[in-house]
């Protein structure tokens, strides 16, 4: 079961594709921020997305967000893991880290699309190991 759902208290219109052949569903901006220059934020999403276990979330950024707004997302995309949902951190709250690469502030306004959110399936090596650890935490949690 792949799905997106609000956060608590959250009122976030829910990622939609533009059109019917669109694989990625367009993410906007729950909250407005000013980004400064050379300044990497994450911008509330006020979403979290449940995901099946051999799947993620990836969040690339929408084409028109650089030129816009000279911004991009750092290392050119994002993963959400299936383990993020709910977790004890953030509930699950997935954002979007945006890095502004100009010489002046940025304002990205509440309800701009920023991104979209491409669900991905991945396959495991036959020799993979098993893994013990749980993340118990939110963006960055895993970083041992």
């Amino acid at each position: 079961m792949r799905k997106f759902e609000r956060i608590k208290g959250s009122t976030a219109d829910f990622p939609q594709r533009a059109t019917e052949k669109s694989a990625g569903y367009d993410i906007k901006a729950y909250v407005a921020t000013v980004i400064n220059p050379m300044e990497c934020k994450n911008i509330p999403t006020g979403l979290k997305v449940k995901l099946n276990k051999d799947e993620y979330l990836q969040l690339v950024a929408r084409s028109s967000l650089y030129r816009k707004y000279n911004c991009i997302i750092p290392g050119g995309f994002g993963v959400i893991d299936a383990d993020y949902y709910n977790n004890t951190d953030n509930e699950g709250h997935f954002m979007i880290p945006l890095l502004n690469l100009s010489n002046t502030p940025v304002f990205i306004p509440f309800g701009e699309r920023i991104a979209q959110g491409i669900f991905v399936k991945y396959l495991k090596t036959n020799d993979d190991l098993p893994v013990l650890q749980v993340r118990k935490g939110g963006f960055g949690s895993t970083d041992v």
